[in-house]
C-alpha cells in the first residue's frame, strides 16, 4: 500500500514541469563545460610554452657546439663536412643565408647530413634572427615550421641553425585531444550526478507541489471539508530553509482545516435556522393568506383604500409563500436531501411545464421542439420538473409581453440536452457571471416582474449539478439562452447531497 502510493506521488509528480531541474542540471554543466574549455586552453597553452622553451634551450646548446666548428674552416657544412658526425639531434637543419643565396643541410635519422635544394629554403632570406633569440620560421614550401637561431655573423653570410616543431605540435595535438576525451568524460558525469543532486535537493519542493495539487483538486466550495493533504514531517524540518517552506505550507493547511470546520458549523447553523424559521413563518402566513382571501369577498363593503390594502396584504403574503418555500428548499438541498432517482422519460415532464406556463403566462408565445421517440434518463421527476418550471418562469418574469420562448429537447448516447430560450431583451453583462448566485436578481437589462425571489436559478444549478450535469447561459440582446445537460446513466459515486 506505501510502495503503490509512493509510486503515485512519484508518478504525478514526473509528469509536471521540469523547468527549474532542467534550469540546475543545465547550469551545473554548463559551469562545468567552461571551466573544461578552460582548462584545456591554459593546459594546452603552458604545456605548449613549455616545450618551446625546451626547444629554445635545445638551440642554444646546438648553436654553441655549432659555433665550436665555424670560423676559418671553409668545409663546415657537406658531406666530408665537419658537422658529419653524431651528437647534434635528427633533424637539425643548418643553414648559411647570404643576400641573395641561402645553402644548408639537415641531420636525417640516419646522422647522416643530406644537403637541402636552396629552392626549399627560401623561408630563411629576409627573416631577422636576434641574438640568442630563437624565431619561428616556415620553410620546405610553408610545410616545414623550425624554430631557428642565429649561430655567427660572417659579415656577408649568416650561420644559423633550426630544430623541426613537428614533435611538439603532435605533441600538443595528442594532449588537446586527451583534454578533450576527459572534458566529455567529465561533463557527462556532471551532468548525471547534477541530475540525481537536482533530483534530491529538489525532492521536498516536488512533494509540496503535489500537495498543493492535491488540495486544487478537493471541492472546497461548500460543505464539510477536511484538507487531508501535508508535507511529510521528514521533508518538513524547519532547520532548513526548504524544510521551513514544507512546514509553513502545513501550518497553513491546518489553519485552512480550521477555518472550512468554523465555515461549515456556520454554515450548519445558518442552515438549521433558515429551514426552522421557514417552517414557523408557513403557518402564519397560510393564516394571512387564508384571512387576506376571505377580507376581499367583501371588498365591494369597505372603503376603497381598505380593499386595495387588503389586496396588498394577499400578493405580499403569496409572495412571502413563495419565498419561504424557496428557502426551504434551498435548506432541505444544503442538508443533504438525497435524489430520488427513476428511470423517466423527459418529455412528458418538458409538456407539462410548458402547459402550465402557457396558462400562467398567456400573453407570451410558447413553442416546443421535441423528438419524436422518447428520451428516457435516470433523474428525479420531480426535482426535474423544478428545475425546468425555474428556467420558463425566469424567462417569462424577466421578458415582455409577446416575447417567444422555445423549449428544446435533444439526446445523445450519453448526454440528454434540454435548452430554454427566449428572444428577450437579454441579461445584463455584469450580471452574467454571477447569474446562478442565490438572491441574483438584478437584471437591469430585461423586464422583473414583481414576486421574483431571486433563487430560481440558484436552485435550478444545485439540483442540475447534483444529477452530475451542467446548467449553462449564453446571452445577448433578442436570444437568451440556459441550457441544461444531464447525463442518461446516473452513477452515484459517493453519499454527496445535492449541494
Amino acid at each position: 500500500m506505501v510502495l503503490s502510493k509512493r509510486f503515485s506521488v512519484r508518478r504525478v509528480v514526473d509528469d509536471q514541469p521540469q523547468d527549474l531541474r532542467r534550469q540546475l542540471v543545465f547550469g551545473a554543466i554548463g559551469l562545468v563545460t567552461v571551466a573544461s574549455v578552460l582548462i584545456a586552453l591554459v593546459s594546452s597553452f603552458v604545456v605548449g610554452r613549455l616545450l618551446l622553451e625546451s626547444v629554445d634551450e635545445e638551440l642554444r646548446e646546438i648553436k654553441d657546439r655549432v659555433s665550436l666548428v665555424v670560423g676559418d674552416a671553409t668545409d663546415t657544412i657537406g658531406p666530408s663536412g665537419r658537422l658529419d658526425r653524431p651528437g647534434f639531434p635528427i633533424g637539425t637543419l643548418i643553414a648559411i643565408i647570404s643576400d641573395a643565396d641561402v645553402s644548408g643541410a639537415v641531420i636525417d635519422k640516419d646522422a647522416d647530413l643530406i644537403i637541402i635544394d636552396p629552392a626549399q629554403l627560401r623561408g630563411f632570406v629576409g627573416t631577422t634572427f636576434p641574438v640568442n633569440t630563437a624565431v619561428g620560421v616556415r620553410v620546405f614550401g610553408g610545410e616545414g615550421e623550425y624554430r631557428a637561431m642565429l649561430v655567427q655573423d660572417l659579415g656577408d653570410a649568416q650561420v644559423v641553425v633550426a630544430l623541426p616543431l613537428a614533435d611538439i605540435r603532435d605533441t600538443i595535438g595528442r594532449l588537446n585531444f586527451v583534454i578533450v576525451a576527459i572534458a566529455i568524460v567529465v561533463v557527462v558525469f556532471a551532468g548525471a550526478l547534477g541530475a540525481y543532486g537536482a533530483q534530491m535537493t529538489l525532492r521536498p519542493l516536488d512533494r509540496m507541489r503535489y500537495t498543493a495539487q492535491q488540495v486544487t483538486k478537493q471541492r472546497l466550495d461548500r460543505g464539510q471539508v477536511t484538507v487531508g493533504f501535508r508535507v511529510p514531517k521528514d521533508l518538513a524540518d524547519p532547520s532548513t530553509e526548504v524544510g521551513q517552506l514544507g512546514d509553513s505550507l502545513n501550518r497553513m493547511l491546518d489553519h485552512v482545516d480550521d477555518a472550512f470546520r468554523t465555515r461549515y458549523r456556520t454554515e450548519s447553523t445558518m442552515r438549521r435556522f433558515v429551514q426552522d424559521a421557514s417552517h414557523e413563518l408557513r403557518t402564519p402566513l397560510s393564516s394571512i393568506r387564508g384571512y387576506s382571501e376571505f377580507a376581499t369577498r367583501f371588498a365591494d363593503t369597505m372603503p376603497e383604500d381598505v380593499g386595495r390594502a387588503i389586496e396588498r396584504i394577499e400578493s405580499e403574503s403569496v409572495r412571502m409563500t413563495r419565498l419561504v418555500d424557496d428557502l426551504l428548499t434551498l435548506a432541505r438541498l444544503d442538508d443533504g436531501d438525497k435524489l430520488r432517482i427513476q428511470h423517466s422519460d423527459v418529455l412528458p415532464l418538458v409538456e407539462a411545464v410548458v402547459a402550465d406556463a402557457t396558462i400562467r403566462a398567456s400573453e407570451h408565445r410558447f413553442t416546443l421542439d421535441l423528438p419524436d421517440h422518447p428520451v428516457k434518463v435516470d433523474a428525479d421527476p420531480e426535482a426535474l420538473v423544478q428545475v425546468l418550471t425555474n428556467l420558463v418562469q425566469n424567462a417569462t418574469v424577466h421578458t415582455p409581453p409577446g416575447t417567444q420562448v422555445s423549449v428544446r429537447v435533444s439526446a445523445d448516447i450519453d448526454r440528454v440536452q434540454i435548452e430554454v430560450e427566449d428572444d428577450g431583451p437579454g441579461v445584463d453583462p455584469d450580471v452574467l457571471p454571477a447569474i446562478f448566485e442565490r438572491f441574483r436578481k438584478h437584471h437591469s437589462a430585461r423586464v422583473r416582474k414583481p414576486g421574483s425571489t431571486g433563487l430560481g436559478l440558484s436552485i435550478a444549478h444545485t439540483i442540475v449539478t447534483a444529477h452530475h450535469g451542467s446548467l449553462t447561459v449564453e446571452s445577448e440582446p433578442g436570444r437568451t439562452v440556459f441550457e441544461v445537460r444531464i447525463p442518461r446513466q446516473f452513477v452515484q459515486t459517493s453519499s454527496i447531497p445535492l449541494s
